[in-house]
């Protein structure tokens, strides 16, 4: 079966401009932020909280000083009117940026499985669909007592912890009766979270927001892997 690609290109690197200048160049495209805080944090990149006149704060990390004029235009853009096609512009370039060593220790987890190998499918998931500009640990999760899994009508097939930049997945996925395409679903799923930076409501962090289901939209035969996910949960804990 053929599988496009949604490879993302990343931008060129540019001078870098001063914290006014920043302010200036995203109101002049209409994102006028009610507060803006730049950061020397290089795990969470971005993050934007709309009060409830649609107003934002904003906190971006120092290198959108030097990032390309698309990006500033589409985040102002962003800022303005939430514009889908522009936050993918933004979501491409935090993508591109390698992520500095952690101070949180990602744990140990081993990546090779007994049917499925997590490093190399992470590699491939990664050139395929992000142009190789994510970079993060994977591995298979501990297994958690039958007793406690027998409980829930539900799977968490993988998570993604920011701080270790650490992507879990499920090792029940390690099974010959989970289709290869599944697992390359979920961990580009996690990978996403890695790219698209979770947004800010009025009481909570929203991680699967709308711009974040559209990107995931783009995964081949979507629709497919969200009937596999509930189809395996009868498979798998049957």
């Amino acid at each position: 079966m053929s599988r496009e690609a949604c490879q993302l290109e990343l931008p060129l690197a540019r001078r870098e401009r001063t914290p006014q200048e920043l302010y200036e160049a995203l109101c002049r495209h209409g994102g006028r932020p009610a507060g803006l805080t730049l950061t020397r944090n290089r795990v969470s990149l971005l993050s934007i909280q709309f009060d409830a006149s649609g107003a934002a704060r904003v906190r971006l990390s120092q290198t959108f000083l030097a990032a390309p004029d698309e990006v500033i235009t589409a985040l102002g853009q962003y800022l303005a009117k939430r514009s889908r096609a522009a936050w993918q512009v933004v979501g491409r370039y935090v993508a591109s940026l390698t992520p500095a060593p952690q101070p949180v220790r990602a744990a140990r987890l081993p990546a090779r499985g007994k049917v499925y190998h997590l490093g190399v499918i992470r590699d491939h998931v990664n050139q395929l669909y992000f142009n190789g500009g994510v970079d993060c640990q994977i591995g298979w999760g501990r297994q958690g007592q039958p007793k406690q899994r027998a409980r829930t009508r539900s799977i968490r097939y993988g998570s993604y912890n920011k701080a270790q930049n650490l992507v879990r997945i499920n090792p029940l996925l390690d099974d010959s009766r989970v289709p290869a395409e599944f697992i390359e679903y979920i961990v580009f799923h996690e990978m996403l979270h890695a790219v698209v930076p979770s947004e800010k409501g009025d009481s909570r962090w929203a991680h699967h927001h709308e711009t974040y289901q559209t990107m995931e939209k783009r995964f081949p035969d979507y629709p497919r892997m969200r009937a596999l996910a509930a189809e395996l949960v009868l498979t798998l804990k049957g």
